[in-house]
């Protein structure tokens, strides 16, 4: 189920049509961004097997998916994309998810 996600979300993110692709702010968070990133931040660290990261990245992914933002967009298909690839790899796209974020403003609560 998050494969047929995320490649929508991937072909989605760079066409010309998705919002990001027509002067999207890095600086700010719409509402779909904002969700993104709650619930990510929320739940990221107790994801700790393939299932649990998948299921995340597959929630996360369909709210990012909506976003104007173009870097939070992208960074959740990489979030989706290092889900089943082992702990360093999560880590990493983990960490760039949630930098995208504070970038974009978003405060963790």
């Amino acid at each position: 189920m998050v494969m047929a996600m995320l490649l929508p979300l991937t072909l989605g993110g760079c066409g010309d049509d998705h919002p990001a692709a027509s002067g999207y702010s890095a600086k700010s968070t719409d509402q779909a961004a904002e969700s993104a990133c709650t619930i990510f931040s929320a739940r990221y660290q107790r994801a700790g097997t393939k299932a649990k990261r998948l299921s995340l990245a597959d929630e996360v992914g369909r709210y990012a998916g909506r976003s104007d933002n173009g870097a939070v967009a992208g960074r959740a298909v990489l979030v989706g994309r290092s889900a089943s690839r082992g702990d360093d790899s999560w880590r990493a796209a983990s960490k760039s998810f949630l930098q995208a974020c504070h970038s974009a403003g978003w405060k963790s609560r």
